[in-house]
């Protein structure tokens, strides 16, 4: 079934196929769902937790009760409580160290909820999920990790790449004309970001280098470096370098040179 949509921008109704978008979790092809609507109770127990945490430091205190012998009228209430919050209090002005508990009066520590022993615990938990929303390893933030380079590597082939393909299917499907596309394609260039360690990298370069696949100066170029003028590619025979632009042959171990074209127009003469 065939859809199309009428979009307006400040009172302007633009055509469908003038407008370049990227959505997420998509149903119409318009309106994208966010991380926050897909994921709202993971967070919403994550500020929780943080207020949580926030109002235990900021009263400074130890969860507790007090307990009286005897009732308390109003003013010996209000006289009570308002010892107890200049005691708890975080406000340098309105703090004591000290609270004098009349006769009859004593504080009971409160045990602690299992919520309360588990915080750290469960803060870890959450933010490792956080990372896998968005793709990433959690050791990429952890300093103790050995392998760095291989786990940011991993990091960007499942946080970033993935946004960058969604980015480039839509430069696709947008910018290309009909008879465009098939020929021609939009590409963003992630040979920068997805660069191993340097002895990866330079390790790959030799056999690369050793095989033929690459020169010397398309590898400096990668590296940018600029490039020395070595034009030959290395052969089989250990040491036997080949020009494809003059198809000069030269073979150190002998001393011996030659070209291809030389060759066939002595086999072109035989015959």
């Amino acid at each position: 079934m065939k859809k199309s949509v009428d979009i307006w921008l400040n009172g302007v109704k633009c055509r469908e196929f003038d407008l370049f978008r990227v959505t997420r979790d998509t149903v119409d092809g318009i309106t994208g769902t966010g991380i926050l609507d897909s994921h709202s109770l993971l967070f919403s127990t994550m500020y929780n937790a943080l207020k949580y945490e926030n109002t235990s430091v900021s009263t400074g205190s130890k969860r507790g009760f007090l307990k009286a012998s005897r009732r308390l009228d109003k003013e010996m209430m209000d006289e009570l409580k308002s010892a107890w919050r200049k005691l708890t209090s975080t406000d340098s002005e309105d703090n004591s160290n000290v609270l004098v508990l009349n006769e009859g009066i004593s504080f009971e520590s409160a045990s602690s909820t299992a919520t309360e022993t588990q915080l750290n615990e469960l803060k870890k938990t959450n933010s490792d999920l956080v990372y896998n929303i968005f793709g990433l390893n959690a050791s990429l933030f952890n300093t103790s990790s050995t392998d760095v380079d291989g786990i940011y590597l991993n990091s960007i082939k499942t946080g970033v790449l993935p946004i960058v393909e969604a980015f480039n299917t839509a430069i696709n499907k947008f910018l290309l004309l009909e008879s465009e596309k098939g020929s021609y394609f939009f590409a963003v260039d992630t040979s920068e970001i997805l660069k191993g360690n340097i002895k990866d990298r330079y390790t790959a370069y030799d056999v690369a280098i050793k095989s033929g696949w690459l020169q010397v100066d398309e590898v400096r170029k990668i590296e940018r470096k600029s490039p020395i003028g070595f034009d030959y590619i290395k052969l089989s025979l250990a040491d036997v370098f080949y020009n494809p632009k003059t198809k000069d042959i030269f073979v150190p171990n002998t001393n011996g040179s030659g070209n291809l074209d030389d060759g066939a127009k002595g086999k072109e003469g035989e015959e």
